[in-house]
């Protein structure tokens, strides 16, 4: 077409070329001389998120809106069985249940409420008053298809009367004999107020093929709670490691501060005391027959505390802490790094008081600042928010009248 264009300009008036059809001509100029329109930006592909029901849990609340809100269910963690073909789903009210992915139904494997109202293992069992209260937590051991160990957190309320221990025959393969609870860690309180107890215990299942618990149980560690919400209530192992490797099938526990941070008493500092377990990262060995060359035994006998934690070595200091200046690390992910892939970081999903939710990068040794720092800023005892400190240190408190230093929080 530009040809023809440019034939037509150099040919004088009394040539005979013949121009195209005006129509053809116009649009073959046009062409020519003139861009070609562009089209509309068009807007992204829109991404639709679809939900529908998949199961429906059993209904496990007295629905009088007095306890648990009248909520149904309240599902905390969904688990494959590592190895195997078996789904699990808890329910902070008490079961644990098995799902059935092709038929969507439910078996209840284990039921923790073992009060007067339900019929499960823990009589001490509570679950009450919302704030996570009740089947905190479960996990499988890494080594879990070959050894069929998991663990659990449930909370207790230790006022309620008689032994702590699970009662026998609700769950006829569960062999009770030998155990034994475990002293309570004690945790700083006021008027010797302990609302709640978070217990640890570990299972064995030696028949991990069918939908029913047989085997044994032993419960490895209890940690008073001065006040119910934010428990110890999270537990990971770290995915890359492998047999042989430290860090093969050592636990590392999310420790909520139980509302410390936020009193007005001596409680406040509980997080960044050193002799107290909540407000923590923790890092044990569950297997006291594992890392018997590196770790120690703990005060109760039943698990054992690596040797390189980063306060195994202070005076006064609870040897299991692996971070500590935290308000609630509800949550813990482990987040892959593709230049080295056997050391994965470690994230604490952490909630806020004031004005901060953080997902913090959980180092060794690490004063994450709570409730003296929140997020990026300095926190009042009022709960104000300010900027920080020109020198941002922190002492560190190994009790409330012991100092070791200071320390830059993270």
């Amino acid at each position: 077409m530009t040809r023809q264009t440019m034939t037509r300009q150099s040919r004088p008036r009394t040539s005979r070329w013949r121009p195209m059809t005006a129509g053809a001509a116009g649009i073959a100029v046009l062409l020519a001389v003139a861009p070609t329109p562009r089209a509309a930006p068009q807007p992204p592909p829109r991404l639709v998120l679809e939900l529908q029901d998949y199961a429906a849990l059993p209904i496990t609340a007295d629905n009088t809106n007095d306890n648990t809100r009248a909520q149904l269910a309240r599902v905390n963690y969904l688990r494959d069985e590592p190895g195997g073909e078996r789904f699990f789903v808890s329910d902070l009210n008490g079961p644990l249940y098995i799902l059935d992915k092709q038929t969507k139904t439910f078996t209840k494997y284990l039921d923790f409420n073992g009060t007067p109202d339900g019929s499960g293992l823990f009589p001490k069992f509570t679950y009450q008053r919302n704030f996570a209260t009740g089947l905190t937590s479960f996990i499988f051991d890494p080594d879990y298809a070959h050894n069929g160990v998991f663990y659990t957190l449930h909370m207790e309320d230790p006022s309620i009367p008689g032994s702590a221990v699970p009662r026998s025959g609700v769950v006829p393969g569960l062999d009770l004999t030998g155990y034994a609870t475990t002293p309570a860690v004690a945790t700083p309180t006021v008027n010797g107020r302990i609302d709640r107890e978070v217990v640890l215990v570990e299972w064995t299942d030696r028949n991990i093929a069918d939908a029913t618990f047989e085997g044994t149980a032993r419960e490895i560690l209890r940690v008073q709670y001065p006040l119910a919400p934010h428990p110890l209530g999270e537990m990971t192992f770290d995915p890359a490691a492998r047999p042989g490797d430290p860090d093969w099938r050592v636990m590392y526990l999310g420790a909520g501060d139980s509302q410390s941070g936020e009193q007005r008493d001596s409680r406040r500092l509980n997080p960044q005391r050193l002799d107290t377990l909540v407000g923590k990262i923790l890092r044990i060995i569950p297997d006291l027959g594992a890392h018997t060359d590196t770790s120690t035994v703990s005060e109760n006998g039943r698990y054992r505390i690596p040797n390189d934690n980063p306060f195994a070595a202070i005076d006064g200091a609870r040897k299991e802490i692996w971070a500590y200046g935290l308000r609630n690390p509800h949550r813990l992910a482990w987040d892959p790094n593709p230049a080295h892939a056997g050391a994965p970081t470690l994230l604490a999903f952490n909630i806020g008081l004031a004005t901060w939710e953080t997902v913090d990068v959980i180092h060794k040794g690490a004063n994450y600042g709570y409730p003296l720092r929140e997020g990026t800023q300095a926190m009042s005892p009022e709960n104000g928010m300010g900027s920080l400190p020109a020198d941002d240190r922190l002492p560190v408190h190994v009790s409330d009248t012991v100092p070791h230093g200071t320390v830059t929080p993270t």
